[in-house]
């Protein structure tokens, strides 16, 4: 009994620091593009560190549905291509030890990526889709006027466009500014003027427009053109109309599941489709399955991992996730567009990959070959070991 808890703890750390290392670089990588965009807010918009900070913690959730379940199978993948490579996994089945009594580690660390991808997928994700899409209009809002370019069109406000010629950051006064508002259809209006200066009130969530020497050139009913020249003119605007929060809609992927069920209900009770809200929903409970599936076929091949050790490890685990990852966009692409039940779409890749890794699973319990082993390990492993080691050498040539 002793020595099965000294050798599930000796696994688990061989399992818990590439989980974490992957966890890190998955994660980095695939926050880099949302970064790009966060960059572009920081310059154009002064967004302090604190702000950015809050962004990221937004986005976050919705990085790691995907990262978990990555950094589980390339966990397990490198942890037994190690064992596998140092002859340990023969050492400790002569010992006596079936893969039946090795799997405790390898089920905690698939659980906690299980419970982990429930808490992002179900409850986070959307909280933070809301979080983020709120904070970034309210942003936008409140620096309208210090994102005014020389010569650009700002259209931030829907159906707003102001134009200046010339603009003082520092003093917020324009030169030659034009506001096209059309944020009422029926009565389109255009203020030209030659000067003027922009103000924030960002206690009361106000912008105001002093403008001095312009016209204003108003359609009314029934296509009415009214013309107007002044010496000075304000123009107010609310910053709480223009973050435009209660005239968009929620996206299915920002809505709660209480939301998404009570909007599916409301649908099928008008005698609409639901499918995109039943996509959604059956979506948000099947990724967090992709943890034990990937952690089940990771256990099953990770022994057959020899002479590749980690390097094969990492290329066997790119081709799971890629894989599974178009089976699921395909099966998503296919239930919204009403090929399948969403039901079906969405748990399509768990089925698929998970019935070939109870076959593996079986297979590798029972030592007997797999189908196309000998394949496997004489062309593809190989394959796999010469290019993880020209991508290696590549990357050692840039550092130098």
């Amino acid at each position: 009994m002793r020595a099965s808890g000294i050798i599930s703890r000796y696994i688990f750390k061989e399992l818990l620091s590439p989980f974490m290392l992957a966890l890190l670089v998955f994660s980095s990588v695939a926050l880099m593009a949302k970064l790009i965009d966060l960059m572009d807010m920081v310059i154009n918009k002064g967004l302090a560190p604190g702000q950015v900070l809050l962004l990221v913690l937004y986005v976050m959730p919705s990085l790691l549905v995907y990262t978990v379940p990555m950094s589980v199978i390339l966990a397990v993948l490198i942890a037994l291509g190690r064992l596998s490579a140092d002859a340990e996994i023969i050492a400790l089945k002569a010992s006596g030890i079936s893969l039946y009594q090795m799997m405790p580690p390898f089920a905690v660390v698939c659980l906690t990526g299980f419970v982990l991808t429930s808490l992002c997928s179900i409850t986070l994700e959307p909280l933070g889709r809301r979080a983020f899409r709120a904070h970034v209009e309210d942003i936008g809002a409140q620096h309208i006027a210090a994102g005014l370019e020389g010569g650009v069109f700002n259209n931030t406000i829907d159906g707003l466009v102001i134009y200046v010629q010339e603009f003082d950051p520092h003093s917020l006064q324009v030169k030659n500014i034009m506001i096209s508002d059309r944020r009422d259809p029926a009565q389109p209006v255009l203020i030209v003027a030659s000067r003027g200066i922009i103000l924030s009130d960002q206690n009361n969530l106000q912008l105001l427009f002093k403008l001095y020497d312009g016209s204003i050139h108003r359609t009314g009913a029934a296509q009415k053109y009214e013309y107007a020249v002044f010496t000075t003119n304000q123009m107010r605007l609310l910053l709480a109309d223009m973050a435009g929060e209660e005239k968009k809609p929620l996206k299915q992927k920002e809505m709660s599941l209480p939301s998404l069920f009570a909007q599916s209900r409301e649908r099928k009770s008008q005698g609409l489709v639901s499918r995109k809200e039943m996509t959604e929903i059956h979506k948000r409970f099947a990724l967090p399955f992709a943890c034990l599936v990937f952690g089940l076929l990771g256990l099953s091949l990770g022994v057959y991992l020899r002479r590749g050790g980690r390097a094969s490890g990492f290329m066997l685990s790119l081709v799971i996730v890629t894989l599974y990852y178009l089976l699921l966009n395909l099966g998503e692409q296919i239930a919204k567009s009403g090929g399948v039940y969403p039901a079906i779409g969405m748990w399509m890749p768990n089925g698929v990959m998970g019935a070939l890794a109870l076959y593996l699973f079986y297979k590798t319990a029972h030592e007997k070959p797999y189908p196309f082993g000998r394949v496997y390990t004489k062309k593809i492993e190989p394959f796999c070991v010469e290019a993880v080691k020209k991508l290696t050498n590549r990357i050692n040539r840039i550092k130098k």
